[in-house]
């Protein structure tokens, strides 16, 4: 795969895990589970599949130095920080335009730094898969990963079953639709249905089929991909201008060039803590904890503890994280309404 060029996206704001996130340093960049960061296991588990010289993190000027900390024999000509939060449909356009401008034939893979997945020889392998399809078919692919319950948490792709591509003894299928995160009733008949999987946000193209149909349903980023074919010194200055928009609702919701394949891999967003307390270690009382956690006649909560003990008294279903700046306290059930408290939050502690 010497034309197929990785771009990692590490940006995020760091609300949906704070107090142990924060806008400078999200979720990817925490040693959540490990010793190791979900950016350094997302690079170490593409080792190999790509030269290296083709793997780049994309990122914000906030996050660049603890970027540049966690990962220090990353080579920095590699680690591009984007000048203005724009979301992804801009990310996208930039990963596509580095990569044509080393290739017109080249392939990319557009990889969220925050997923969680163990397998590397099952994700590796139909990666491999997913290039020899984008490459020959000109096509996009997507990841559909199949639930393994009806969760509200994820955007859901549905899938035509009834036709597919077979290449490299993979599957892939029309995606008929793209599902934001929907309510509980409907998540629940996605599920029973059997045609829908979690949109894991990852992506493959071939350079030309993005700007083909960039071409077609989002022209703004199409010329932003020719500005910087021409002058690729000056991107910046184009980049702020893009609309601020995700690349799902830019492009793959219109075209008709967008397939999937079903992952045989694991794989977890980490979306809330709900999602990352089964990584964590449980008591006898169905308690997920890691740190200094002492627990009389309470069960189901969920206790991060960074620094100082954390003791619970008769309590039941809650979240309690404590960090160097700020502790949670929040019911399990209203976690939802995490982002809204952030908005509330004072500076220092965002």
């Amino acid at each position: 795969m010497d034309n197929c060029f990785v771009f990692i996206l590490a940006g995020g704001s760091g609300e949906r895990f704070w107090p142990m996130s924060r806008a400078d340093a999200p979720k990817h960049l925490i040693p959540f589970f490990s010793g190791k960061t979900l950016l350094e296991e997302t690079i170490e588990r593409v080792k190999g599949l790509v030269p290296d010289d083709n793997l780049y993190i994309l990122t914000n000027s906030h996050q660049l130095s603890l970027i540049k900390r966690t990962v220090p024999g990353f080579p920095l000509e590699r680690i591009i920080p984007e000048p203005e939060k724009k979301d992804t449909a801009a990310a996208a356009s930039l990963a596509a335009a580095m990569a044509a401008k080393h290739s017109e034939e080249a392939v990319v893979i557009l990889l969220p730094a925050d997923s969680k997945i163990e397998n590397k020889k099952a994700f590796q392998r139909q990666l491999r898969a997913c290039f020899v399809f984008a490459k020959e078919e000109r096509r996009i692919v997507a990841f559909s990963i199949p639930p393994r319950y009806p969760s509200t948490g994820f955007g859901y792709l549905k899938l035509d079953k009834s036709s597919y591509f077979l290449k490299e003894d993979e599957k892939f299928f029309p995606v008929v639709r793209f599902v934001e995160k929907p309510t509980m009733e409907y998540a629940q008949s996605y599920v029973k249905e059997g045609n829908y999987g979690w949109n894991a946000g990852l992506f493959i193209w071939s350079v030309k089929t993005f700007l083909d149909e960039t071409s077609r349903w989002a022209p703004a980023f199409h010329q932003f991909i020719l500005d910087y074919l021409k002058d690729p010194f000056g991107w910046k200055n184009k980049f702020i201008e893009l609309p601020r928009i995700s690349i799902d609702y830019a492009l793959m919701e219109k075209t008709d060039k967008i397939f999937a394949i079903e992952a045989k891999f694991d794989w977890d967003d980490l979306g809330s803590w709900i999602s990352a307390a089964s990584y964590l270690e449980s008591d006898e009382k169905g308690n997920k904890v890691k740190g200094k956690i002492c627990a009389y006649e309470s069960e189901e909560n969920i206790v991060v503890s960074n620094s100082k003990l954390i003791a619970l008294c008769g309590v039941k279903d809650l979240v309690v994280i404590e960090s160097d700046q700020a502790i949670l306290v929040c019911p399990k059930d209203k976690l939802q309404e995490l982002k809204k408290l952030y908005s509330f939050l004072p500076p220092e502690v965002k």
